[in-house]
């Protein structure tokens, strides 16, 4: 399950959108490569420019910031 926290149920929302979730789909029915994370964008509401990226991670897994390099970049630890 890939729960999508601050997303609202159409869109928007101040949390991260998965970015084009429909290719990761196709691949995981098509060729059986299930995703481990979606790929999650923030845009800018006036310009729809990304202003930050972060993985959108299988529950129970979680994106972080390391504390350092830029704001805009999460990861998830390889240990979770």
């Amino acid at each position: 399950m890939i729960a999508v926290v601050a997303a609202l149920i159409v869109a928007g929302g101040p949390g991260a959108q998965p970015d084009n979730p429909l290719n990761q789909l196709v691949e995981w029915v098509e060729n059986g490569k299930a995703p481990k994370s979606l790929n999650g964008v923030i845009r800018d509401p006036s310009t729809g420019a990304v202003t930050a990226t972060r993985p959108i991670c299988m529950y129970p897994k979680v994106a972080v910031y390391n504390g350092s390099g830029p704001t805009t970049q999460f990861h998830v630890p390889p240990r979770q």
